[in-house]
């Protein structure tokens, strides 16, 4: 998938389902697949049957979160990562979170989060990458580029998913986001 060779991940995905079908993670990166693909409804329906198999699961989780907020469902995207934020011990976190959607809304909310949690972000499992998906949440653009160069230059593994990701469509024409795809040796 982000190599840009859907067909080809979509028939090796389906293999490995075929070879391992109650593997979480697989069917994870699947739904994850259908996400990068806008199948938005098949991708909600995967991660939340994982979810509801192992509870907690970070990839579905962050699947779930991306395709409801790109299908217009805010509120129930913030449901579910509140939850999966309380799983993980995050408490702290999400009262940040939702003081500021109290004073200012989701954008003001997403930005407040991303602000406290940048200065830990090496410690945390979050990371760089994860700041720069707040920031794609709040609307903030250039600071979700900033966090994007942070994740190459402490080479958050992650990273490379931001290319194949709809949640970073809005940045894909940018001269960073395409200065990032070079550097990384991405296809366009």
């Amino acid at each position: 998938m982000l190599m840009r060779r859907p067909k080809e991940a979509l028939e090796k995905m389906a293999r490995a389902l075929e070879l391992d079908p109650f593997n979480a993670l697989f069917i994870s990166l699947h739904a994850g697949e259908l996400e990068n693909l806008r199948r938005y409804d098949e991708a909600i329906a995967q991660a939340r049957n994982v979810l509801r198999l192992v509870p907690g699961h970070p990839v579905a989780s962050g699947v779930l979160t991306i395709a409801l907020w790109q299908k217009g469902m805010e509120h129930e995207a913030v449901v579910e990562w509140k939850a999966q934020r309380d799983l993980r011990g995050d408490r702290k976190g999400v009262e940040v979170f939702d003081r500021a959607y109290q004073e200012g809304g989701y954008r003001a909310a997403w930005k407040r989060y991303a602000e406290y949690r940048a200065p830990g972000f090496h410690k945390t499992r979050l990371g760089a990458w994860g700041i720069a998906h707040a920031y794609m949440y709040a609307g903030e653009n250039t600071l979700a580029l900033d966090w994007l160069e942070r994740a190459f230059e402490v080479r958050d593994p992650n990273l490379p998913y931001a290319f194949a990701q709809c949640l970073f469509d809005p940045l894909r024409s940018d001269p960073r986001f395409q200065a990032l795809l070079r550097r990384m040796n991405l296809p366009p």
